[in-house]
């Protein structure tokens, strides 16, 4: 008798309805929103074409608040611009490869 174990692709692991924020948001109120759901990053989306600008998560939010000025910063100048992307057809062992490659 064997056994196969069925590969994951990146869709089975695919949610909708992930967190964004303008990037004229503030950079409080971006840290309010990763606090109370409790989550490690947002996508920064164009208000005009809704295409990704970046993702701003704990890390660059602690280095922001490192600065004097945090509560003056927007999150467009805190920001990652270098969206990570995998295909959604791919196997998860694959992409995680990919994502520690960057």
């Amino acid at each position: 008798m064997s056994f196969t174990r069925e590969r994951k692709l990146v869709r089975d692991l695919m949610q909708v309805g992930v967190a964004t924020c303008p990037p004229h948001a503030s950079v409080p109120e971006v840290a309010r929103l990763l606090q109370e759901r409790g989550l490690e990053a947002v996508v920064v989306l164009d208000p005009e074409d809704g295409h990704a600008l970046g993702f701003t998560g704990r890390e660059e939010l602690m280095r922001a608040y490192l600065r004097r000025d945090a509560r003056s910063l927007s999150v467009s100048e805190v920001m990652r611009e270098d969206v990570p992307q995998v295909p959604p057809d791919i196997p998860l062992e694959t992409a995680v490869q990919l994502m520690l490659d960057r």
